[in-house]
């Protein structure tokens, strides 16, 4: 008999600035090895299912550091994917950064992401259409433009990509100094999307 299965999707961003001096920086999460990468134009993109069934690992494990904006043990899950990319940008002052934070907080703008299928192995369009939305009866609302920077503002927004259709997630952006942390969790089951995990019986 199949199981179905109904999981959580979770995208955490961790946008640190380089040369962070707090307890949160770059070596957090970003190896020697992995800097160099990333500063020579490269993404780093690591992917980790349960059994390997398939052969597309490319690590035998994947670490996820606690910190206290995602103190949790990721290694229970069927699939961690880890990627890695550095955008420039300098937050040279204050109203760069506060033009900075409402830019993660435009949730319109990730209409157009495409992302590499390495199944096609080719570049194909990811996210067809993404708005905020209304925490309380999920209609569509305009993008929030912030005066000020929050040490932590909170909002949610759907989003519609060419793989699980239109899902609804809860965004948490946390700010300290120049670094700033991004938590989207999806808020309903994902069940109109069934694939094989590890070539089982489960989907």
């Amino acid at each position: 008999m199949k199981k179905i299965i109904f999981f959580l999707i979770i995208q955490i961003f961790f946008i640190i600035n380089l040369l962070a001096e707090d307890s949160l920086s770059i070596k957090t999460f970003f190896s020697n090895k992995d800097i160099k990468r990333v500063l020579n134009g490269e993404i780093v993109s690591r992917m980790c299912i349960k059994g390997n069934a398939s052969g597309e690992n490319t690590d035998l494990k994947i670490d996820i550091p606690k910190t206290k904006y995602a103190n949790e043990d990721f290694s229970i899950y069927e699939i961690i994917i880890d990627e890695k990319a550095f955008f420039p940008y300098n937050l040279k002052n204050d109203s760069s950064k506060l033009k900075f934070y409402n830019i993660l907080t435009a949730y319109s703008k990730l209409k157009g992401m495409q992302y590499y299928s390495r199944m096609r192995k080719q570049i194909e369009p990811f996210i067809l259409d993404s708005k905020r939305i209304d925490p309380d009866n999920y209609s569509v609302i305009n993008d929030k433009k912030y005066n000020e920077i929050k040490s932590k503002s909170e909002n949610y927004f759907y989003q519609r990509d060419n793989k699980f259709g239109k899902l609804k997630f809860k965004s948490e952006l946390y700010n300290n100094g120049n670094n700033f942390i991004m938590i989207n969790t999806c808020i309903q089951p994902v069940s109109k999307f069934l694939f094989a995990i590890n070539k089982k019986e489960e989907t």
